[in-house]
């Protein structure tokens, strides 16, 4: 049986709205990566509890989600679109972002115990860093965030410098145009298969 459930997300100016799907799964974006459990609900302000869970935990875990205005996309677990930068190398794998682009755009970390939702785990790689860390890769791409996004959902970072693009599940690039103010973070819905 599938469940859906709609959950709004206050961000800055902007609202997002999930249609989050599963068999049973708690979807939610207050989901702990090590129990597996989440929280529901709301707060007077109508944010769901639990929208913003711990950097590390949100880290934790990668899903394919689906964008109204750009399609099949990747966000980690609190919601934070992820990146592909043209510049880098795919195989083998080579960031190019070091320095102060990586101030702009963190590198999303890889973990052992990621969790994935709708993504290929073949897929799923990591690059060691100049600073000892593990950066997570799909198809090859190290993954990154963008630190002017606000809230989930936000993509901001789209078409930056041409180079810039959203991750598709299979970490090739989104060529869609970036949304404008008004659509920015607009209908997201979960589940599906990688791709």
């Amino acid at each position: 049986m599938e469940v859906r459930r709609r959950v709004a997300l206050m961000g800055g100016a902007t609202a997002l709205t999930l249609t989050l799907a599963g068999c049973g799964g708690n979807y939610g974006f207050g989901t702990s990566a090590a129990s597996g459990t989440g929280r529901s609900g709301g707060t007077a302000s109508g944010a769901p509890v639990g929208a913003a869970p711990e950097a590390k935990t949100s880290q934790r875990s990668l899903r394919a989600m689906t964008s109204l205005h750009l399609g099949r996309m990747l966000m980690d677990g609190g919601g934070r679109t992820l990146y592909r930068y043209d510049k880098d190398l795919a195989r083998p794998s080579r960031s190019n972002c070091i320095g102060a682009c990586a101030q702009t755009w963190p590198p999303a970390r890889w973990f052992p115990d990621l969790k994935t939702t709708g993504v290929d785990r073949a897929a799923i790689g990591r690059l060691l860093r100049p600073d000892g860390t593990w950066q997570l890769t799909v198809g090859g791409w190290p993954l990154y965030r963008y630190a002017k996004d606000q809230g989930p959902g936000d993509a901001l970072g789209q078409g930056m410098g041409g180079a810039w693009f959203v991750s598709k599940p299979n970490g090739a690039k989104t060529t869609a145009p970036a949304p404008g103010p008004a659509q920015t973070g607009g209908g997201y819905g979960g589940g599906g298969g990688p791709g």
